[in-house]
């Protein structure tokens, strides 16, 4: 059930991003705003079937960052995020490495291991030795993402 849920909010996922495109191929005769009108009723068409074949509960909050437009389902209800935040911090590790310059990170940046910095769940950092281990935050972002590594996580949040 699990692995269906992510492939169809990945195909939901793949639809919003697939907006862009299809607005670039829209005949000469069509609006922008009408064309974005329809796709995002189509998207809200989508997510409501999927909803609708889920046995769980599903949360979506979707902002459109170019008209504002929100799209919100079961937006009262508080669900457990897990690791789903360190998508979040892998891509925002990306934006600053690539923007480069002062105060943006560096996946090539270095970090000291330290201790106060461990947290339970840490399986790859609590193994290497604080005040001497040396990792990249390249390093930090595979760790946090291949074996979802917490302190891995919290190092680039507080970094």
């Amino acid at each position: 059930m699990k692995g269906d849920l992510l492939k169809k909010l990945s195909m939901a996922l793949a639809m919003t991003l697939a907006t862009g495109p299809v607005l670039a191929q829209a005949p000469a005769d069509a609006t922008t705003e009408g064309l974005q009108k329809v796709l995002w009723q189509k998207l809200e068409t989508r997510i409501e079937s999927i909803d609708r074949g889920l046995d769980a509960v599903l949360g979506v909050a979707i902002v459109d960052l170019t008209s504002g437009q929100t799209l919100y389902r079961n937006a009262d209800l508080v669900f457990p995020t897990a690791s789903s935040i360190k998508l979040s911090i892998l891509a925002e590790l990306y934006r600053q490495s690539e923007r480069g310059g002062a105060g943006n990170a560096n996946l090539a940046d270095p970090y000291t291991v330290d201790a106060k910095d461990l947290v339970p769940d840490s399986n790859i950092m609590e193994g290497l030795t604080p005040g001497t281990s040396r990792v990249t935050n390249r390093d930090l972002a595979t760790f946090m993402l291949v074996v979802s590594d917490n302190a891995a996580t919290n190092v680039p949040i507080h970094r």
